[in-house]
């Protein structure tokens, strides 16, 4: 069927003429029950015989199985098919009763008795069409699937969402398939979409679930946030479709999904589970969470390694965290802390206002790990004033600190100014950049030193960037040769 669905797709008929578009819509679907090919019957309204009996005895699925009694009076009793509709539309009855008259309304076939199903089936209420669709698939009317699929192609929302119901209820990989394509194609109404996602969490598979919750997520609509709320909260749930839904609640980033996520930490004790929750927590735009982040940070009672965490989730937030982020990289007492909140401003995108409040931070920084991760947010400023911090550069002595700070410095002379720069990079810099590449330290320091030697771009760093390419180490070898492609 096509890819598009919804207004797009559709066109939505005038309530006053949908109950006609029903009539023309089950006489145009209802040939396909014909062609089912079970032994014991044909078309038409007679009952072969014990046909239902039979069927019921060798084929009732395990929803039939609580029927015994009925199932025993229609195996040996003849109910004409006037009997079986009586009971099919007695809406008094059970469920698990209408159940097996519609099973055996099912099993006798024809052309008159399929118009009537599917005109049941959208006259039932919502939350039976699911198990009304299972039963007929379970009786072998594979064409019902093809009545839903034409009610998705040429009926309007309702008859969309009935079919939404009935695809969910048949199962199987053609109908799932379906549901998720309706899922993810946004031509789609978003409530037909947050249908269809219902459709595959009803299934009970984590697999289907997790797609499901991923859709809901995308969504983002008010409604698909209470639905993850709902799984969020419900301890039966798997512990691992919970944190789905959590993540997904983070990338809708409403208020009320942040506060799902805030609740959510008195139902989850472990450090594991916390962390992941400040993850989602830490996609949502800041202001959102602006005051939950200040309040967690701030309380002494927070565990360090979650404090460390809380922070790090701020780097998938929006830009109104960076002050913040600046705040606690320059202040913080947990070292830790200041590394992670360095780190996140250095993720941003490149434009930053911070160059010169970074290279005073630079200055006083007692922690080398800190002093890195400065180093590195350097790169995403639109100013980088490292000719400043020049002899902090040259006395670093920890060595990835040391790598960081030089990438900041050919990041500086790469910019080309100031000027200055460029000889004491070429003359002091390269040669260590050179010896580190090809030297058996980590491989992380070695792609940081080639990566220097490619932002400044001097005729010394491409010599250097020449001679690293011939080295043993395939990755390194291969990144310097890039760097040569790049800066011709």
């Amino acid at each position: 069927m096509p890819s598009s669905g919804g207004a797009g797709r559709r066109r939505l008929l005038p309530q006053a003429v949908v109950g006609a578009t029903v009539v023309l819509l089950v006489g145009a679907t209802a040939w396909v029950f014909q062609n089912r090919s079970r032994e014991g019957h044909a078309p038409g309204w007679e009952v072969p015989a014990n046909a239902a009996g039979r069927f019921l005895s060798n084929n009732a699925g395990p929803s039939l199985s609580r029927s015994g009694d009925l199932m025993g009076r229609l195996a040996t009793e003849r109910l004409g098919p006037e009997e079986l509709w009586a009971g099919l539309a007695n809406r008094g009855l059970p469920w698990s009763e209408r159940s097996v008259y519609l099973m055996a309304l099912a099993v006798a076939g024809g052309v008159d008795s399929a118009r009537r199903l599917v005109a049941l089936y959208l006259t039932e209420p919502s939350l039976n069409q699911g198990a009304f669709a299972r039963v007929l698939s379970e009786a072998g009317c594979a064409g019902f699937l093809r009545a839903l699929e034409s009610l998705l192609e040429d009926g309007d929302d309702a008859h969309a969402a009935a079919a939404i119901r009935g695809l969910a209820g048949v199962g199987g990989d053609n109908a799932l398939q379906l549901l998720a394509d309706i899922m993810n194609d946004d031509a789609w109404p978003e409530d037909l979409r947050r249908q269809a996602a219902l459709g595959l969490l009803q299934q009970g598979n984590d697999r289907l679930s997790t797609i499901a919750i991923h859709g809901l997520g995308t969504l983002g609509d008010e409604g698909s946030r209470a639905e993850l709320s709902a799984i969020l909260h419900n301890k039966p749930t798997a512990r691992g479709l919970r944190l789905h839904a959590a993540a997904a609640l983070g990338r809708i980033g409403s208020p009320q999904a942040a506060q799902d996520l805030v609740d959510a930490f008195e139902e989850f004790s472990g450090e594991e589970e916390q962390t992941r929750l400040l993850d989602a927590l830490g996609h949502c735009p800041f202001p959102v969470v602006d005051n939950t982040f200040r309040e967690f940070l701030a309380d002494p009672a927070s565990p360090d390694e979650l404090r460390v965490a809380a922070t790090e989730a701020l780097s998938n937030s929006s830009a109104e965290a960076v002050p913040f982020l600046q705040n606690l990289a320059a202040s913080d007492p947990d070292a830790d802390v200041r590394e992670m909140a360095a780190w996140a401003i250095s993720t941003r995108e490149p434009g930053g206002q911070l160059g010169p409040e970074l290279a005073r931070m630079i200055g006083i920084e007692p922690e080398p790990d800190v002093r890195r991760r400065l180093y590195e947010g350097l790169l995403v400023q639109a100013e980088n004033p490292a000719e400043s911090l020049l002899p902090t550069i040259q006395a670093e002595d920890d060595p990835a600190a040391r790598i960081a700070a030089i990438n900041a410095v050919g990041d500086a002379v790469g910019r080309g100014r100031p000027t200055s720069l460029a000889s004491p990079f070429d003359a002091e810099m390269v040669p260590e950049l050179e010896t580190v590449a090809i030297s058996e330290s980590s491989l992380n320091l070695r792609m940081r030193a080639v990566f220097a030697l490619r932002r400044a771009g001097t005729p010394a760093s491409k010599a250097a960037l020449a001679r690293i390419s011939s080295t043993h180490s395939p990755e390194i070898a291969k990144a310097a040769a890039n760097g040569l492609l790049a800066k011709k």
